[in-house]
């Protein structure tokens, strides 16, 4: 517009400068008429001639006149056209320039943009230049962390290349030289290059060809290169993922399905070969598979799904039929859940799995038949074992009462053998004083009568009341020991036979228990050593405590000492937090491992044609776990004696004797 506007200012000004040259030819034959007549009266004459006059009229008449084109109203005219083009022409010239200023701003503008965005996407601009040799490269946005920025010793692909690893450079270089040489105008590659910490980062860059020569050869190249290792790192870690997760499918033999609700379109992942529809991964419409579905099935199907897409149900999960391969129905077990949904709730996706449960359906009616078959099993089952059970209470009350009357049995053999030690006991005293008393009884008869003869003389008298003294004594001695013997018996019988609880010392109690079974004792060789303080004091069942005593050191003469000498029984109590410990020893055979086992079993004894019951030990556990409230435990080698060991608490909790040894 400019141009043109310059264009026709020329052209004016030139018509002028035409018109201009014109004009003098017409104003100078005025003038020398008038330069005529001027000088004709400076020469004396007073006013012109008529001669002159007429001169002047004819000069004037022959003169040429202007053109209408050069008049004066037509030069202001032109004039004021030149002015006016001249100031358009000015202001075209600064619209110009605010224009440029503006593409100015706005190009700055634009760069800052590109520089946010390449700072905000972690990308690096770059151009080449291939008209030179090197390939000259102007980067922006450097990325630092590489070593090729910080090494490199000048920006070209020549110095660019080397840093690329040698496993991806030739892949690199063929990217680069098929979109040189024309094959391609678009250029994209994944390589690894070092950063500064000699880590291999894997980079992506992509650029385009800008201009070529006239051979097709590529001129200039643009592209951005983006740091990808962390994207690369995720994508393998998805890709592992996914691998699992199919192997996991295929493992379990599910077939995995994905719902897009917006498409409505069903995708699926491993199908269930056994189904009609396996070879169908993609549905485009989900009412496509609703149609191969049971129609008794697809009403329950449709509501259970509903249910779930609509929020009120946590998941979905529905048990259906599809058709199969053989013109058979095949039971499916569906399971699902939106994973999906928009800001309304509406469910955008959904994802789920699909298993064949066939087998398991006919096992579930088989079982459900065999369940009714059993049911008929049972019934008449429990009518049979009704009658057992009423024989074997039956018969388990007689056994109770037959072990009640073993165990009573076996007090009362307890009984009758200290009744039977206590009576030799007694006998040996009392026979002692009874000779005694006998003798002394002869000896006054003798005195007696050598009084009446009036013979009697000191020296025998002296005697006859040594005699008398020794046998008294004597006499006194024993029926002592035999008035112990049976104070020991009577209060070892009560606490037997009895069920009375009370306060004992435990010392005392046990020489009054060693001291019934001495006869027994005596007979075997056996030394036995107590270790009890005196003042060890227990509040519990002495009855209990007499039964546990006599039944342990009755199985050590019996199965302990048998045939062997130099015989020891020890035993020991302590009282350990509010507990009273007895350790009863023996150094007799010991048992075998087996034996040990049972030691405590009921009926169990390695001497039933010997008269063994097999209820000694039984009972010392009955009486220590149940009356006592305590443990027992044993401990014995084959050859190294046996250890007994009661831990019952001082204070015995209530419970009747009976019971514990029923």
């Amino acid at each position: 517009m400019i141009h043109r506007a310059l264009w026709h200012v020329a052209v004016a000004m030139m018509l002028i400068v035409a018109v201009a040259r014109a004009e003098p030819r017409g104003f100078h034959a005025m003038d020398a008429q008038d330069s005529a007549a001027h000088g004709a009266t400076r020469c004396g004459q007073s006013g012109p001639s008529e001669h002159a006059i007429d001169s002047v009229v004819s000069a004037n008449a022959l003169a040429p006149q202007p053109p209408p084109y050069w008049s004066a109203p037509a030069r202001a005219g032109y004039a004021i056209v030149a002015i006016a083009l001249f100031a358009l022409a000015v202001w075209r010239t600064g619209a110009r320039r605010r224009k440029q200023a503006q593409t100015d701003q706005a190009l700055l503008q634009s760069e800052a943009l590109l520089n946010q965005a390449l700072w905000g996407s972690g990308s690096e601009l770059w151009d080449v230049d291939l008209s030179t040799p090197e390939g000259r490269m102007r980067r922006r946005n450097r990325l630092d962390h590489l070593k090729v920025t910080r090494k490199a010793e000048c920006d070209s692909l020549a110095h660019y290349a080397p840093f690329v690893h040698e496993e991806d450079r030739a892949g690199f270089n063929r990217a680069l030289k098929a979109a040189i040489r024309g094959d391609v105008d678009l250029v994209e590659v994944q390589y690894r290059s070092q950063d500064n910490n000699g880590q291999w980062r894997w980079l992506f860059s992509r650029g385009r060809v800008f201009s070529r020569n006239a051979d097709g050869r590529a001129l200039r190249l643009v592209g951005t290169t983006l740091d990808i290792t962390e994207i690369r790192a995720k994508d393998e870690a998805l890709r592992l993922s996914e691998e699992r997760l199919k192997l996991a499918i295929w493992g379990s033999g599910d077939e995995l399905w994905d719902i897009d609700f917006p498409t409505g379109s069903l995708r699926r992942e491993n199908a269930l070969q056994s189904t009609l529809i396996a070879g169908e991964a993609v549905f485009p419409r989900l009412i496509d598979y609703l149609s191969y579905v049971h129609p008794d099935d697809r009403e329950g199907l449709t509501r259970a799904f509903g249910d779930h897409v609509k929020g009120a149900a946590g998941h979905f999960e529905f048990s259906y039929r599809t058709r199969g391969k053989r013109e058979n129905w095949v039971w499916i077990l569906g399971k699902g859940s939106v994973v999906a949904r928009d800001h309304w709730g509406m469910a955008l996706r959904m994802v789920g799995t699909n298993r064949d449960v066939t087998e398991l359906k006919r096992a579930e009616d088989e079982l459900r038949s065999l369940n009714d078959e059993l049911e008929i099993r049972v019934a008449r089952r429990t009518e049979a074992l009704e009658k057992s059970n009423r024989e074997y209470k039956r018969t388990l009350d007689e056994l109770t009462r037959t072990q009640r009357q073993l165990v009573e049995s076996e007090k009362l053999a307890a009984l009758g053998g200290l009744v039977a030690g206590v009576a030799h006991e007694i006998n040996t005293p009392l026979g002692v004083g009874v000779t005694a008393a006998s003798h002394l009884q002869a000896e006054a008869q003798a005195l007696s009568k050598r009084l009446g003869e009036g013979q009697l003389g000191r020296a025998e008298l002296v005697r006859f009341i040594d005699q008398a003294l020794q046998g008294a004594d004597l006499v006194l001695r024993n029926l002592d020991r035999a008035s112990q013997l049976v104070r020991s018996f009577k209060q070892v019988a009560v606490d037997q036979s009895s069920e009375q609880r009370r306060e004992f010392h435990l010392r005392a109690y046990l020489d009054e228990i060693l001291q019934s079974l001495h006869p027994r004792i005596r007979k075997t060789d056996v030394t036995v050593d107590v270790q009890c303080a005196d003042s060890l004091i227990l509040d519990t069942y002495p009855g209990a405590i007499y039964q546990i005593i006599v039944n342990l050191v009755i199985n050590s003469l019996t199965h302990g000492f048998e045939g062997r000498t130099g015989n020891s029984i020890r035993i020991g109590a302590q009282l350990e937090q509010q507990c009273v410990l007895i350790d009863y020893f023996d150094n007799g055979k010991g048992m075998a491992e087996a034996i040990k086992r049972r030691v405590f079993e009921p009926f169990f004894t390695t001497k039933r044609g010997s008269g063994g019951s097999g209820l000694g030990m039984h009972i010392v556990y009955n009486l220590t776990t149940q009356l006592l409230g305590g443990e027992v435990s044993c401990d014995s080698r084959e050859g190294h004696g046996v250890h007994f060991q009661l831990r019952i608490p001082q204070v015995a909790p209530l419970e009747s004797l009976s019971d514990a040894l029923a």
